[in-house]
């Protein structure tokens, strides 16, 4: 009996630090995504790096290592194409226009961005470029998806480019969350990711211009990385306040962008549509990115997770419908995820400097043209 109330008591002591030992790693993280912009736009001294440095080291080393609860090694059997409604040819067409948002204004304006762009068409004269952005630097583009039957609604894909100049990793690195949206309460005790909310609002007044002009009565949303949290907030406030079918919609790579009452109106308005899943967010094995930002800041995963357990992609498993699935991503230990399988999805790069030069070259004044 005193063995059985020892051990309940020491169980007991470790609650609080377990707290904690919670609250420390989420100040500590708070401070580093302050103190990161500040080292950047300020370019301050060697000294003052030094300690972001250490203050970085301190507050993630227990993150990186820790350990959760692994799934079974082999994640179960594979799902068979076509499982619960998903199809890779169609994730694949998806990440080819997630892809072509990393290239040039020029290139995108014209189609003309070599394989990707052969890829997948689009209606030729019908594509908006947004951005950059002012402040993050974000960019994308909205295109009018070809269609046979002239009655037929004006179908379009909007798709978001990923990180790549300085301004995109500002965003990423302001990983504390802000109630959201800035106006209205559609999203009750909603909060989301700082820097993808102020990304996304630098976006959004020109994307719903775009979907205007090009006169889109349905869409399809996609992005990786920034990207795919940007084609999140954009399908879910299309869905919720402008009444916009936004089906499907292809995150790949997605980190965490709100919290849990985020994640259930992203869910609830999804279906709301008739929309299942409510969105496919595609994760390629070790990804780091998407195991991120972390749940002990309360941040919450949209679903529906796709999740390629070996490194060559040839084999994925649909995951639980409803919360993170410790059999898929959610199950692998984060000291395992330092590669670089964020940048290589259904084997090919989104990494913007191996793109193919039709895609990040200029395109030359003799055949430029205006659309």
């Amino acid at each position: 009996a005193s063995s059985s109330m020892e051990t309940e008591h020491a169980s007991t002591d470790q609650r609080p630090l377990a707290a904690a030992e919670s609250n420390r790693r989420s100040c500590c993280f708070r401070l580093c995504c302050w103190f990161l912009p500040y080292l950047v736009w300020n370019r301050v001294t060697k000294i003052v790096l030094a300690l972001f440095v250490v203050l970085l080291v301190v507050c993630t080393a227990d993150v990186v290592y820790e350990t959760v609860t692994p799934g079974p090694s082999d994640h179960g059997p594979p799902s068979p194409d076509g499982f619960a409604g998903y199809y890779q040819a169609e994730a694949l067409k998806y990440l080819q226009y997630a892809r072509a948002a990393f290239c040039n204004e020029a290139r995108i304006l014209k189609w003309d961005c070599g394989s990707i762009c052969e890829a997948v068409p689009v209606t030729a004269g019908a594509v908006r470029f947004l951005g950059p952005g002012s402040a993050y630097s974000v960019q994308g583009f909205i295109a009018a998806l070809p269609n046979n039957d002239s009655a037929a609604p004006v179908r379009c894909v909007i798709s978001f480019r990923g990180s790549v100049p300085l301004g995109n990793w500002l965003a990423d690195s302001k990983a504390f969350s802000i109630d959201w949206p800035y106006q209205g309460s559609w999203c009750s005790l909603c909060k989301v990711h700082h820097g993808f909310a102020g990304a996304y609002e630098e976006l959004k007044g020109p994307m719903l211009s775009a979907l205007k002009e090009l006169n889109c009565s349905e869409a399809a949303a996609t992005g990786h990385s920034l990207g795919a949290a940007l084609a999140t907030l954009a399908a879910l406030e299309l869905r919720a306040v402008w009444g916009m079918k936004v089906e499907p919609v292809f995150l790949f790579g997605s980190p965490r962008v709100g919290n849990f009452a985020f994640a259930q109106t992203f869910a609830e308005h999804g279906h709301k549509q008739g929309a299942s899943p409510p969105a496919w967010r595609v994760v390629h094995y070790h990804d780091i990115i998407a195991r991120l930002a972390p749940v002990w800041l309360d941040y919450e995963h949209v679903s529906r997770e796709v999740y390629y357990y070996t490194r060559a992609e040839d084999v994925y498993r649909v995951c639980q419908d409803e919360d993170e699935d410790d059999d898929c991503s959610a199950g692998i230990h984060k000291r395992a995820c330092v590669n670089a399988d964020h940048v290589k999805y259904l084997n090919l790069t989104l990494m913007s400097g191996r793109m193919e030069a039709s895609c990040i070259g200029t395109v030359t004044p003799s055949s430029e043209m205006h659309v």
